[in-house]
């Protein structure tokens, strides 16, 4: 199912003391590579001057289909990131697309885009596949576009018109991580031209910076080997690739992820208190929520009516640092996320 932000509503919501009343336990998130203070981007390609007809002209994109022939592309997600979670697990991850450059072929109309999760170090690149999701690359290029996404990047960058689609590869189950291990990789395979040509994607990185960052990798062809795109590209980029983690139910316990669940994100987190609940549920529903601090003391509360497609803004600025609680309700289901205030 896609994931889209087109369309959304912003509300905004005033801080309410009111009772007390215990929180629940963390047990849902988004992890973002890329900081709220960088930018989101895609870059062009260099021209290839050993392969024939990539000397000038088109030489397709940094992140995506191009003269090199690259085939995956992989985030390292830190151990560190998900460190809050208790057995943690990866149920779904959204990967923003930029549709100028995410294209789909009348040729190849039944070409596949696929979600690899791989075990691996930051050191020594992706190593043994975990878990793979598969889905059209047509589903992909026709889903919902939008100029803004608050949880990812600097959120106030607006684009010029609607080309980011955030798109939500879901896994059939949850993919278990080893515990003890360094971190994992997220990739998305590329449909390079000599198997589909006129299919492409193009995903967004933050912008180019001076820092030495050996995070995110390419699996280069013809001798399908793994390189950081650092020393591949000469480019000091991170990818637009986040995970939704969530922890393992307890031993003999079956676990539901319903569709209220894992279509509730709150992002960013950690914030300076600034913090966006967002939605992409299937029908219009009633939401309540409330905020409680770490001895579970009720900040705040707040209710929404007709709530599908909808982003919703959480100030708090004015609290002090430190972990709170979001319990968020439909009537019938109660999820709760943990966030963090960092000034």
């Amino acid at each position: 199912t896609a994931t889209n932000t087109a369309n959304i509503a912003s509300y905004s919501m005033i801080v309410t003391p009111l009772a007390t009343c215990p929180p629940a336990q963390l047990c849902l998130d988004t992890i973002r590579v890329i900081r709220n203070t960088d930018s989101l981007i895609t870059y062009n390609a260099a021209n290839n001057s050993l392969i024939s007809g990539c000397q000038t002209g088109f030489a397709g994109y940094l992140s995506g289909t191009n003269c090199a022939f690259d085939r995956e592309f992989a985030q390292f997600i830190p151990a560190l990131s998900y460190a809050n979670i208790s057995l943690p697990q990866v149920n779904s991850v959204i990967v923003l697309f930029d549709s100028i450059g995410t294209q789909s072929s009348i040729q190849f109309p039944n070409t596949q885009i696929s979600c690899v999760l791989y075990s691996g170090n930051s050191a020594s690149g992706p190593n043994s596949q975990i878990a793979i999701k598969s889905d059209s690359l047509r589903k992909i290029v026709l889903s919902a576009k939008t100029k803004n996404i608050k949880y990812l990047g600097i959120p106030t960058q607006t684009l010029s018109s609607s080309r980011l689609i955030p798109f939500k590869f879901d896994f059939a189950s949850p993919v278990l991580i080893t515990s003890g291990s360094s971190g994992f990789y997220a990739a998305v395979t590329v449909p390079y031209v000599t198997q589909s040509a006129g299919d492409a994607i193009r995903i967004y990185t933050n912008k180019l910076n001076s820092q030495a960052d050996s995070s995110s990798w390419v699996l280069l062809s013809p001798n399908n080997n793994w390189k950081t795109i650092k020393s591949a590209k000469n480019a000091k980029v991170q990818l637009a690739i986040l995970p939704q983690i969530t922890c393992r139910p307890a031993v003999g316990i079956n676990e539901v992820i319903s569709e209220f669940n894992a279509n509730t994100l709150v992002v960013p987190n950690p914030s300076a208190g600034e913090f966006n609940l967002v939605f992409t549920l299937s029908k219009e529903q009633s939401i309540n929520f409330k905020i409680y601090n770490a001895i579970g003391q009720q900040v705040t509360s707040e209710k929404f009516e007709n709530v599908s497609h909808n982003m919703i803004n959480i100030n708090l600025n004015t609290k002090p640092d430190g972990i709170y609680f979001l319990e968020i309700s439909n009537g019938s289901e109660n999820v709760t996320r943990k966030i963090v205030i960092q000034h």
